[in-house]
């Protein structure tokens, strides 16, 4: 990312930022102190007085705390310089080491968009503490928490509690310790429960998030109820929704001594740090060829190497070793630091569902994400036995056998969630001793690990799942092969992969299908009024965006990060029909187009040859009709453009710029081979593969995105090149479609590695 500065006040500089994506910070689980763990909470949480007699702040000038007041002074703060010059200096008087002074090497920017985070001014190196923050700054939530136990009904969850502390000071206004802080918190946090309607959450095609969706919503809604006036402030609902929102994508966390989360906090400049973390590679580092993934086939999607992107990490520090007096969080590089380069802390591994919910936003190529096959493993044996157990065993001969696996497959799998959740707080409480060389801390004999969790989250626990590269839940495989009939282990390990890739295969086919409750409204809006249509308009929108699964969420995907594709394709569209310079010079154009593709463009892109190139044609039987007939036009289009001889006008003196004849330094293929090739399993070239006729086997992408997206049923391109009333994308259908593209990528991985193809698989649904 290249970070452009720009002065914005005394302290506080103002950086232009391209990253247009939303993050916010939450606990990251690979950095811990346990010496901070193991203490007790009164003792680090004693003083939380701030700003004393020696030590003053910054204020502004204080307002009225009446609900209109501060929802206006919420929605100014997001934007004002002045608030952060005053946060800034806040963060100064109150200790904090490392920003807003001579010899800070790290400075607070916010991009245009209103994107906030930390940015590198002078060169930093591997393992420099670049950041101190001492702990009284935080606002915090732990089971000893007096004043939350008095205000806040008996087993109010810790979001619940935390949220209600943040509105009580909200709520105190200029009058609050934390009152600089609590200004320059986003105005609305872009997750799904603020920002999506319920055609939105329909759309997503994905059971799991929507049940995940109404299920928060129903639980914020009874916690609104259940938290009385006292707790809350006397701030209302909209208020409380804003604050639960901010604390779920800003909250870190720290282990308890025995095991479990101890404190939670929200950490003053350190929550702006946007994320990154691992990131799965498609393509080898020239960008010419897929990597391979598992079991030999290409790496499509989330199996490619994987790469760490963060570039710092968070511990707590104890008095001793803190610079701030006390404890403190402080943040250090985990390499070498450039300036102009952004400060990125990963907010833990963890799947795509958890970013999609609380953050509103989605990683690039997680893969720590996967995809719910079964609710459980009964669910999962029900199914089994709908599907392959009816075929040769009655309901009385099945009982027992099923019922076996199931009692089984239970115990193995509560054992194997207990023995995660006991090593992860094991391996929290031991971190700090033992890089000090002391005994690690025991945890008591009698605590079960499950006692502790909510139910939300052992229902989560307790899901069946397919992870990157095909890895499946082992309770699940172990009781599909007692119940498969094969007397052979190898026969019978064989048969439950067969039987998870069959229920992979009918996910991909339902998240392929639109939703049951999108419908068409009239251009006039039904009443022939134009007032009507413009208030359906949003309604329009969704219902023209095409379903055809992955591969057509991909293009949606790349046209809305470069519309100029689609004008491009239109252009070659209507420049095929001429002759001479106009079809050479539409060729051109859209060859340059593709070669200058960056970011997310050239990201999606990459993905949507990788995976015309996986999943065709052995698979074109598990694929909607119009995605295959989408990529045959494609492939059409391509070889009729290859067989046109370029025209002496349009054709370029050098080599193309991006270098695109020295790199590829073979001649397109000829017509009658472009569309074999570009059905072939080697087609679609690799990641990085753009020109009009590309390498031998290329599939260029401005005719792909215009069979893909404008296929029957879409909408048409207008005369400036646009699509009408489809791009762009709004904020919920792209997070949407990126969310639904990974999931289906989680599955098609799956597919991809168990050996069957496409035609046998169709014959099992």
């Amino acid at each position: 990312m290249i970070l452009q500065p720009r002065a914005l006040g005394a302290q506080v500089r103002q950086w232009k930022c391209r990253n247009e994506s939303l993050a916010t910070l939450r606990l990251s689980t690979r950095s811990y102190s346990t010496q901070y763990a193991t203490a007790s909470y009164g003792s680090v949480f004693a003083k939380q007085a701030l700003c004393t007699s020696t030590r003053p702040v910054t204020r502004l000038q204080p307002i009225a705390a009446s609900s209109a007041t501060l929802e206006q002074d919420a929605a100014e703060a997001d934007s004002s310089a002045e608030y952060l010059e005053n946060f800034l200096g806040w963060l100064v008087a109150n200790g904090v080491r490392g920003i807003g002074q001579e010899d800070s090497k790290i400075a607070l920017f916010e991009a245009e968009g209103g994107e906030r985070g930390l940015v590198c001014e002078e060169a930093i190196a591997a393992g420099d503490v670049v950041l101190e923050v001492p702990l009284r700054l935080a606002l915090t939530d732990h089971p000893g928490d007096e004043e939350s136990n008095q205000l806040l009904y008996e087993g109010a969850p810790w979001s619940v509690r935390l949220a209600c502390k943040l509105l009580r000071h909200k709520a105190m206004g200029a009058a609050s310790p934390w009152s600089a802080y609590v200004r320059v918190l986003p105005t609305q946090v872009p997750a799904p429960l603020e920002t999506f309607g319920w055609e939105d959450i329909s759309g997503l095609r994905y059971p799991a998030a929507e049940e995940a969706l109404h299920a928060a919503d129903w639980l914020r809604a009874d916690a609104a109820e259940a938290a009385g006036e006292q707790a809350t402030g006397g701030l209302g609902v909209e208020e409380f929704n804003w604050a639960l929102s901010v604390v779920h994508s800003r909250t870190f966390a720290n282990a308890a001594p025995g095991g479990g989360v101890g404190v939670r906090m929200l950490v003053p400049l350190i929550d702006m740090m946007n994320h990154s973390g691992d990131e799965a590679q498609l393509a080898s580092p020239a960008g010419e060829a897929a990597q391979q993934g598992h079991e030999g086939h290409d790496a499509v999607g989330l199996g490619g190497p994987v790469v760490a992107k963060d570039n710092v990490r968070w511990d707590l520090l104890p008095p001793g070793r803190s610079g701030t007096g006390g404890w403190a969080m402080a943040v250090s590089a985990t390499r070498p630091l450039a300036p102009g380069q952004e400060l990125m802390l990963s907010y833990g591994e963890r799947s795509n569902d958890d970013f999609f919910i609380h953050y509103g936003f989605v990683p690039r190529a997680n893969p720590h994400d996967d995809a719910v096959l079964w609710p459980d493993l009964e669910a999962a044996l029900e199914w089994h036995y709908s599907r392959f157990g009816a075929q040769r065993l009655s309901e009385a001969e099945a009982e027992p056998l099923y019922s076996a696996a199931l009692t089984a497959g239970l115990a193995e799998q509560e054992a194997e969630i207990r023995q995660r959740l006991t090593a992860a707080a094991s391996a929290a409480g031991n971190k700090g001793q033992q890089e000090q060389e002391q005994q690690p801390v025991a945890l008591p004999e009698q605590a079960d690990p499950l006692d502790s969790l909510p139910e939300e989250v052992l229902r989560q626990l307790r899901q069946i799942k397919v992870l990157s590269r095909g890895r499946v839940t082992e309770a699940v495989m172990r009781a599909f092969a007692a119940v498969s009939g094969e007397p052979a282990a190898a026969a019978a390990a064989a048969a439950a992969e067969r039987a998870v890739a069959v229920r992979c295969a009918e996910l991909l086919q339902a998240m392929a299908r639109p939703p049951a409750t999108t419908t068409g409204v009239p251009a006039d809006g039904g009443d022939g009024s134009e007032a009507a249509a413009a208030a359906h308009a949003p309604d329009q929108q969704r219902a023209l965006l095409p379903a055809g699964g992955l591969l057509v969420d991909l293009a949606l995907l790349l046209a809305d990060a470069q519309p100029r594709l689609l004008q491009a394709s239109a252009a070659e569209a209507s420049g095929a029909s001429a002759s001479g310079a106009g079809a050479g010079t539409a060729a051109a154009a859209a060859a340059a187009e593709e070669a200058g593709l960056q970011g997310d463009a050239a990201y999606w892109a990459a993905q949507l040859r990788g995976c015309c190139r996986a999943l065709l044609p052995r698979y074109a039987a598990l694929l909607p009709v119009e995605a295959t007939a989408a990529v045959s036009a494609a492939a059409a289009a391509a070889a009729t453009s290859s067989a046109s001889p370029p025209s002496s006008s349009s054709a370029p003196a050098g080599p193309a710029p991006g270098g695109l004849k020295s790199r590829y330094k073979r001649p397109p293929p000829s017509t009658a081979s472009a569309a074999a090739d570009a059905a072939s399993p080697d087609s679609a070239g690799g990641a990085g593969a753009s020109s009009a006729g590309g390498p031998a086997g290329g599939l260029p992408l401005a005719p792909l995105l215009r069979a893909l997206v404008l296929g029957p049923g879409a909408a048409v391109l207008t005369a400036g090149g646009g699509c009408s009333g489809m791009l762009p994308l709004t904020g919920p259908q792209r997070l949407s479609a990126a969310f639904r593209a990974y999931k289906q990528m989680v599955l098609w991985d799956a597919v991809l590695g168990c050996g069957l193809s496409g035609e046998e698989l169709a014959a099992l649904l």
